[in-house]
């Protein structure tokens, strides 16, 4: 703050005031004897004007150098920040040179890995055209087995259904086997018991034939010893 800006020497200064108000080294120039009075009430008037406005200023300079402190905290703590950011800065700088590094060794490793992908590229290059022959030469092949297995499933399906049949026809074979083999059963128990008979009749017209063979036999006797009867009777 100015000083004179604060307090204006020329403002209300009244009659006399100036170099004649106080006493000088360089002269003795006092005030006029016929007005003592007056001259110290302007002079103690004056005093209190500069006391005043010292005080202002003083209370400015005081205000300022708050403003000041405040403002010195404010940069000190800007300071620091910055100071701090500084540090993250470099560490993240370090950070990122570190991860440049990794990536320049990473994009070598990639351009090398590049390289051997184009040689072997090429090579590939010059296979596939050997490749692309034999794929065709397998692409006929398997449509040529892809039309055989289509011939085989229709020849299979044709056996399946052939197969169908033939265990249908022997389903009904079977069922005919059986009803042949009971009545093959019924037949042999027919055939034996019609034997039985048979042998049975057998034995009785043996039994039969022997009876009237021996009646007959009897007979013969009978009538043989008849004739000799008559015979010796005749001849009495």
């Amino acid at each position: 703050m100015d000083f004179a800006a604060s307090f204006d020497f020329g403002a209300e200064q009244g009659p006399g005031f100036g170099e004649a108000d106080f006493p000088l080294e360089r002269g003795a120039a006092q005030a006029p004897p016929d007005r003592p009075d007056r001259s110290d009430r302007d002079l103690s008037r004056r005093f209190e004007k500069v006391l005043s406005a010292d005080r202002e200023i003083c209370q400015q300079i005081d205000e300022e150098m708050a403003g000041l402190e405040q403002e010195l905290a404010r940069i000190e703590d800007a300071t620091l920040k910055v100071e701090q950011q500084c540090m993250q800065d470099s560490k993240a700088k370090d950070y990122m040179v570190e991860e440049a590094q990794q990536l320049e060794h990473k994009v070598a490793e990639a351009q090398r890995r590049l390289v051997e992908l184009r040689d072997d590229g090429r090579a590939l290059n010059l296979e596939s055209l050997s490749l692309r022959k034999d794929r065709n030469h397998l692409v006929e092949e398997l449509g040529f087995l892809q039309r055989s297995l289509d011939d085989e499933m229709q020849t299979l399906q044709s056996l399946q259904q052939m197969n169908a049949s033939f265990q249908a026809f022997h389903a009904d074979m079977e069922a005919n086997t059986e009803l042949l083999l009971h009545q093959r059963k019924e037949l042999i128990g027919q055939v034996s018991k019609e034997r039985e008979l048979s042998r049975h009749d057998a034995r009785q017209n043996n039994e039969l034939r022997n009876l009237l063979e021996r009646r007959r036999h009897a007979e013969r006797c009978l009538n043989g010893h008849i004739e000799d009867d008559e015979m010796q009777c005749g001849a009495a």
